[in-house]
């Protein structure tokens, strides 16, 4: 006739059916067992284990749960956290970090969240930007700029934290990193062909063919 076994460890046993194990971030330390303990905060456990490990470094273990990674912008530097810190502004991190890294150039990293690209219209020189600074006027920037450009000739950007430089009008002109734009000079007219955006001398005209400076009897 058969008879009933004592409960491995690792396991509960309810009654009436068979051994279970016990579930992560839990556990049987003994035999015979009807329901499995919680393992307390800053430990984990796997499935069917018989004791508690203490949480991994660049993980958090609020207890009754298998370890968990800490997310990105936060770190926990040492075994048995029940929570992450946040890395501080300047700072970032990947998942799972054991220390936060200084933001890359071109981001900004605002403390306790991942880092971030710097916007278009904005820079971030150097390492450890808490923020991204604008653009002056004059120049701009693409996404995950280190540094903002001039404005090319013919174009200008009037604003603080431009992404894009304005053509000047017709028989205008600017400089390279111009914040607005100029009349041509008298007795300059404007090439024809408004792409090219240049004030020439009345009598020259480019010739946008041949590449050469054509004189010409107006």
């Amino acid at each position: 006739m058969s008879s009933c076994l004592s409960c491995s460890k690792g396991h509960y046993c309810p009654g009436g059916v068979y051994k279970i194990p016990c579930p992560a971030g839990r556990y049987a330390s003994v035999e015979g067992r009807e329901s499995c303990d919680h393992c307390p905060r800053g430990f984990y456990s796997g499935v069917g284990e018989e004791s508690c490990h203490s949480c991994l470094n660049g993980h958090y273990c609020p207890g009754g749960v298998d370890k968990i990674p800490c997310p990105s912008g936060k770190y926990a530097p040492s075994e048995g956290s029940s929570s992450c810190d946040d890395c501080v502004p300047g700072l970032y991190s990947d998942e799972a970090a054991e220390s936060c890294e200084d933001c890359l150039t071109g981001h900004y990293c605002p403390g306790g969240r991942p880092q971030n690209p710097c916007p278009a219209g904005m820079m971030a020189p150097t390492t450890g930007m808490e923020q991204c600074d604008s653009c002056s006027p004059g120049r701009f920037s693409e996404g995950a700029a280190i540094t903002c450009e001039f404005c090319p000739r013919d174009t200008f950007a009037a604003d603080l934290g431009s992404s894009v430089c304005e053509p000047c009008a017709e028989e205008m002109f600017s400089k390279e990193g111009a914040t607005n734009c100029s009349p041509c000079p008298n007795h300059w007219d404007q090439e024809k062909f408004h792409a090219f955006g240049k004030c020439l001398e009345q009598g020259i005209y480019f010739n946008a063919v041949l590449q050469t400076l054509v004189l010409s009897k107006w």
